[in-house]
């Protein structure tokens, strides 16, 4: 009941609201009407639950631990956001979950499949009697005021509200709650556990939900009339919302000191109320008595909260009206249908004479202003006049300045305003006392103003909301330019009206464009925001274009100038070639970095030494499409080493200037260096005649800055070149580039020799040389051809073939041998064959002379035998030994002796001495000789002599006796020669003797065995070095070297040639006609099988020009200017390369014809063409004539080409 307050009236007049209807009234039986209405349950302090887990007799399933329980139901969740810190919120902590606790799980006495064939819900309360059946013995009851029962089986949740129940030995009241595994969630619980504690459930006015139909009440759980206020628990699932104020306060949980309490009789006024779950101090609770103390009406306020709270999960703030009849909440709507309502919304009871209004939210304080008062008397009203007015779309595009007035009932006073805002620029309420009051709106966006007028009577003006739309930002516009085609722009333009804070903008209203220049577009407006136009006009053009919003505000124009912009790169060029060449191309790149087609109208040099040419790019036309590019090809062309500035010229239709590139180019010479160099040259080491130094290494470096054309590399005779890096010839080195020859020393005659290592080429100067000197000494030097002997198995006692040492002086000096001795353990063996001893004088051997030694073999005794042959010469050092080496063996029956023999070295054709063979028959019985023959291998080089004491055929050989056997060897060829010497008795033996010999001659090989020498032009030369080799055994004596045709031979190779060594002797070629050209060298020796001959060819070349046309005849030309120019084609059609030296005018009137010369001053490579451009500038009038020389190295220059034109007066 009410307890006093000021505000409060009560009498018999009080209105009283009719009761529900039926369908309105809370259901029967749990928790009946009746039973609401007497609410006489009122929980404070601990409220302990007994926490049953039940499972039917036929689930097995624990589906969760105890533990999970605890957290959930009891104060072991303390902190955790289980149902002991929601009822704790709700209460203010007026009741806990203290004493709570967790049992279980019990067995049932009852079947899942039993239960569901109970009648639900009304079964609801059989089954909590079942599970407190099951626990009773083991849980004291006594302790609980409420009873959850948790099941392991879906089959139904709730609650049958508070009512008795039998434990134990008495009956007790307990709070009943069923909660199966769909319902273990904040939501559902809490609900249910409402119902536990005595509570309805709650309704709302809206005839489609009515029951269940407050969205901000846990008693409307689960539908909530169709929203969802709920928010989601990691542990516990949906949680929320709030028990309403109404069934707090039932459950006297709201204090008196944050309940007011206001009679529907009373004086109106403006009132703060706090949000429901703040903390106090604050009025969270208003109560308007209707005259009945179960009839009134109560507002609070609903602010969720974003992380904390039971109302995080409503959407919006707001403020709502319930009905309350017989403890049973009924929420209501606004005259706007609105429940939660907003600043600007009223609830009218017009049979009450009652308004709820609500002026504004403060967010920062958690609270709402309201009115709560009669309907306001005829002339309370608040006008509203906006500084600056809106356009014609309804926004503005600056503050904005509200002026309030209020007017108050005649007699009732001045008025007060309360105004708060929403949105852009939100507001907390505030009052104002005065009729007036100013507000600025100053934020982008859209924000509502909601106002009001109170007089001193209390009465207030239903609240009046006016929208404000502010749109501060310029829009803007963006633009595509997009080139499709070589000189055609495509632009898109696109206007947007963007926001700067996020608020929204007022949006597009209009896009002006215009263009001005070389491509007009007359100024356009549209409402469209994209447009599309092409500009396809060369030149400059000026786009010009802006945008305008539906605030009116408008964009700072934009500009695009499209033109063409040229762009040459690099910015200049360096050159250097060497003169009378033509230097590689450089390339310059024009892009056109612009939007519009460039025109190009010229492209030239300011010095003739540079050229324009084609490259591998594509060149410049006359015109270049945006984005694209062209190639600019520029050679350079020196006459002489100097240094030439110009520039290329480039000139264009904008802006209306040429481009200058600078060209810089020098004409060098290259520069060709040694290494190692210096003014000695290179020093080689004393070496014998007729050996070789080690080689030395030459490089030939181009140390200029253009390339070096190397044309051939030689040596000196005593220097030859072993091998070159730098052929084949013309070999070009790029700067920096190098090449190494190989150099030897190979001394011909004693004493100091000097040579030059000599290197033509383009440097200047052209042939460079490198000095070569070394000193060549004579000495004599003995060599033994074999250097040592070997005899093999010979019987003891016999002598086997004789072997031959050839002793040649191989070095340059006389060889003196003065004795030959034998020396060693078995010295006695060996001996020199009366065929083969030296005269008792000394003997002198010039060099390449050669003399021989014949060693015999004759063992004394078994086993091996050595000795060594002792040379006695003048070579420096100690003696010359040459090892000897046999084995004795056991002598058979028939022992010939020699058991072999070697004639030695014999000239082919040539016979040699006869030698004889002895059989001595040492068995006990005579010996006949049938058959004397010669078999085998070259028999016919040998043969069996016919001489006074051969016995061998002619009688049997008694015991102990002998006969013998002549033999001679006539080689018919050069190198080894063999047979066998076969005696075979009467019994069938065979008795063999080897017979071997050499054929001696010497043999020619040429080194290459052909010379091909190439191309060349006639006058030219090129040489070859060829190498003539000794392949026989014999000493090579050439006598002459002869050539035939277009080639020369030097002087090298005369004389005597031991066994392989080679001489070496330049070949020259010197072309005298066009085309192959064919000799021979023959060489004249006592080599066998001579003379030899060795083919040689090359190639001759001879320049040829020719000249298209061979006359130009330009017409009449008015005196005073200069005709189109006429070419003349210039063309190489020779084999050799033509060089044109000048190009120039002779004639009567040189001065009437100039020339652009792109042939004179250099090479052309056959095939290759050049271009002579002429043009006609008459001086007089007249027949004019000249004539075009080229001088050049083609036969018939020079060459001429015949000029004509007339000059014409022209008559004014």
């Amino acid at each position: 009941m009410p307890d006093g307050k000021s505000l409060i009236r009560r009498g018999p007049a009080m209105s009283v609201l009719p009761n529900p209807q039926p369908e309105l009234a809370a259901p029967a039986p749990a928790p009946g009407a009746s039973a609401l209405r007497a609410a006489a349950y009122r929980p404070a302090g601990s409220t302990p639950w007994a926490v049953l887990m039940c499972k039917f007799s036929d689930v097995a399933a624990q589906p969760q631990s105890t533990a999970f329980f605890a957290d959930f139901l009891t104060t072991a969740g303390n902190g955790k956001g289980g149902m002991a810190d929601y009822w704790r919120d709700m209460s203010g902590g007026t009741v806990t979950l203290d004493g709570s606790a967790v049992f279980g799980w019990f067995t049932l006495d009852l079947s899942l499949a039993t239960a569901r064939g109970w009648t639900w819900p009304g079964a609801r309360i059989d089954l909590m009697r079942a599970c407190v059946a099951a626990a009773d013995g083991v849980v004291d009851f006594s302790a609980f005021q409420g009873v959850i029962a948790v099941l392991n089986a879906q089959i139904d949740s709730g609650s049958s509200g508070r009512r008795q129940l039998q434990v134990g030995d008495g009956r007790r009241e307990f709070g009943l709650v069923n909660l199966d595994p769909g319902a273990w969630n904040n939501a559902f619980a809490a609900h249910e556990m409402g119902h536990g504690y005595g509570l309805p459930h709650s309704f709302s006015d809206e005839p489609t939900v009515m029951e269940y139909g407050d969205g901000w009440d846990i008693m409307s759980a689960m539908t909530f009339g169709g929203k969802v206020p709920t928010f989601l628990h990691p542990l516990f699932g949906p949680s929320g919302p709030a028990l309403c104020g109404v069934y707090q306060d039932r459950l006297g949980w709201i204090p008196s000191s944050e309940r007011l309490d206001l009679s529907s009789f009373g004086r109106g006024a403006t009132l703060t109320i706090s949000a429901l779950d703040k903390a106090p101090p604050g009025i969270r609770l208003v109560r308007i008595w209707l005259g009945f103390s179960t009839h009134h009406y109560a507002v609070e306020l609903r602010m969720p909260q974003e992380e904390t709270g039971w109302d995080r999960g409503i959407d919006r703030a707001g403020v709502l009206v319930r009905l309350v009849q017989n403890g049973v909440s009924y929420l209501r709507q606004s005259t706007g249908g609105v429940q939660d309502m907003q600043p600007g919304d009223s609830f009218v009871d017009a049979h009450e004479n009652l308004v709820v209004s609500v002026l504004g939210f403060d967010d920062k304080e958690r609270t709402a202003t309201v009115h709560i008062g009669p309907r306001p008397p005829a002339g309370l009203a608040t006008r509203a006049r906006l500084t600056p007015l809106p356009n014609a779309a309804g926004w503005h595009n600056s503050d904005v300045e509200v002026r309030l007035t209020g007017t108050a009932a005649v007699g009732s006073g001045a008025p007060r305003i309360t105004f708060s805002a929403t949105g852009a620029d939100p507001m907390p309420p505030a009052t104002v006392t005065g009729p007036a009051v100013s507000v600025t709106v100053t934020k982008e966006g859209s924000t509502t103003l909601c106002y009001a007028a109170e007089d001193n009577t209390g009465a207030g003006e239903l609240p009046r909301t006016l929208r404000i739309d502010i749109d501060k930002t310029r829009p803007t516009t963006t633009r595509t330019v997009t080139s499709p085609a070589p000189g055609r722009v495509d632009i898109e333009l696109n206007g947007a009206d963007p926001s700067s804070d996020g608020s929204q903008p007022s949006g597009f209203k209009s896009l002006t464009y215009e263009a001005v220049g070389a491509n007009p577009l007359p100024p356009t407006t549209t409402t469209q925001p994209r447009v599309r136009f092409s500009i396809t006009a060369p030149g400059l053009t000026t786009v010009i274009y802006w945008s305008t919003d539906r605030a009116d505000n408008t964009e700072v124009p934009h500009t695009l100038d499209l033109r063409p912009v040229p762009r040459l790169t690099p910015d200049s060029l360096t050159f250097i070639a060497a003169p009378g060449t033509v230097s590689a191309p450089q390339t310059l790149l024009l892009r056109n970095l612009g939007e519009t087609t460039l025109v190009i109208s010229g492209i030239d040099t300011t010095d003739s030494a540079f050229a324009l040419t084609d490259g591998s790019l594509p060149p410049c036309g006359n015109t270049l499409a945006p984005g694209a590019t062209c190639a600019i090809d520029v050679v350079f062309a020196p006459t002489a080493a100097a240094v030439h500035h110009a520039a290329l010229l480039l000139s264009t239709d904008f802006p209306d200037r040429t481009i200058e590139i600078p060209l810089t180019g020098t004409g060098v010479r290259p520069r060709l260096e040694f290494s190692p160099s210096g003014p000695d040259g290179i020093a080689f080491p004393v070496t014998r005649i007729g050996h070789q130094s080690p080689l030395r290494t030459v490089t030939v470096r181009n140390a200029g800055p253009v390339p070096l054309t190397i044309a051939n590399v030689v040596a000196g005779d005593d220097f030859p070149v072993v091998r070159t890096g730098c052929a084949a010839y013309p070999r070009t080195l790029a700067p920096g580039q190098s090449c190494d020859v190989d150099v030897v020393f190979r001394p011909r005659l004693p004493g100091p020799r000097t040579g030059a290592l000599a290197v033509e080429s383009n440097a200047e100067g052209g042939r460079r040389l490198l000095a070569l000197t070394g000193e060549g000494v004579a000495e004599p030097e003995l060599t033994a051809v074999p250097a040592a002997l070997s005899f093999g198995p010979q019987p003891v006692g016999t002598g086997g073939t004789p072997q031959w040492i050839e002793l040649t002086n191989t070095g340059h000096a006389e060889l003196r041998l003065s004795g030959a001795s034998f020396t060693g353990a078995h010295a006695a063996d060996f001996s020199i064959t009366e065929e083969g001893r030296l005269p008792d004088s000394r003997v002198v051997l010039e060099p390449e002379q050669s003399t021989r030694v014949q060693v015999a073999f004759r063992p004394a005794d078994l086993g091996p035998r050595a000795a060594e042959l002792l040379l006695a010469t003048n070579v420096p050092g100690p003696a010359r030994g040459i090892p000897l080496s046999g084995v004795g063996v056991a002598a058979p029956a028939v022992v010939l002796d020699p058991t072999s023999v070697d004639f030695g070295p014999q000239p082919v054709g040539t016979p040699g001495p006869t030698t004889t063979v002895t059989l001595r028959n040492n068995s006990p019985a005579p010996v006949e000789i049938r058959t004397t023959e010669l078999t085998g291998g070259n028999a016919a080089d040998f043969a069996v002599a016919s001489a006074p004491g051969d016995t061998c055929g002619a009688a049997p050989i008694p015991a102990g006796g002998s006969c013998r056997v002549a033999v001679t060897f006539t080689p018919a060829a050069v190198g080894s020669r063999s047979t066998v010497l076969a005696l075979t008795d009467t019994a069938g033996l065979r008795h063999e003797v080897p017979l071997t010999g050499t054929g001696s001659g010497a043999l020619i090989a040429f080194e290459p065995a052909a010379l091909g020498f190439g191309a060349l032009p006639l006058g030219g030369t090129e040489r070859h070095d060829l190498t003539i080799r000794n392949t026989g055994n014999a000493v090579l004596v050439i006598n002459a070297l002869q050539t035939t045709g277009d080639f020369l031979n030097g002087p090298g190779c005369v004389g005597g040639l031991r066994p392989g060594r080679d001489c070496m002797v330049r070949i020259l070629f010197r072309p005298t006609g066009e085309g192959p050209r064919t000799g021979e060298l023959t060489v004249t020796s006592n080599a066998v099988g001579g003379p030899f001959r060795l083919p040689l060819s090359g190639t001759g070349l001879v320049p040829a020009i020719g000249i298209t046309p061979d006359a130009l005849t330009f017409g009449a030309q008015d005196v005073g200017t200069t005709s189109q120019p006429q070419p003349v084609t210039v063309s190489s059609t020779g084999s050799a390369s033509l060089s044109i030296t000048e190009v120039t005018l002779t004639g009567p009137h040189t001065d009437d014809f100039r020339l652009r010369d792109n042939c004179g001053r250099r090479g052309h490579m056959p095939g290759a063409e050049c271009v002579v451009e002429v043009v006609f500038a008459p001086t007089a009038p007249g027949p004019r004539t000249a004539t075009l020389n080229l001088t050049d190295d083609a036969p018939g220059s020079p060459h001429t080409v015949q000029l004509s034109g007339e000059g014409h007066l022209r008559r004014i």
